[in-house]
């Protein structure tokens, strides 16, 4: 009989319902939104001037190729300029 206790044991060592890819051993980061990205496993990649980049979906993937250096200068990004019109309400207001 399987305990919890050794189905999660399985789990940590990549086995039964682990996701967990015994031959993926890095990941990368996605230059468009930061998120960490199994390049073994997405199916969005893209090369610029001969570096290989992964992305965690096909959104990220094209802002990065419609404008590959607003995401790869490493420089903090102007915040949107908000409409005239515009009023902020704090979130936590109810």
């Amino acid at each position: 009989m399987t305990t919890e206790h050794d189905h999660l044991d399985k789990a940590k060592k990549g086995g039964c319902c682990s996701t967990a890819n015994a031959d993926s051993l890095t990941t990368a980061i996605d230059p468009v939104c930061g998120m960490t990205v199994d390049p073994a496993i997405t199916k969005h990649h893209a090369t610029h001037k001969g570096v290989h980049y992964h992305f965690c979906s096909a959104g990220c993937l094209g802002k990065f190729t419609a404008e590959p250096a607003n995401y790869l200068t490493g420089g903090a990004r102007p915040e949107p300029a908000a409409a005239p019109a515009a009023m902020w309400t704090c979130p936590m207001h109810p």
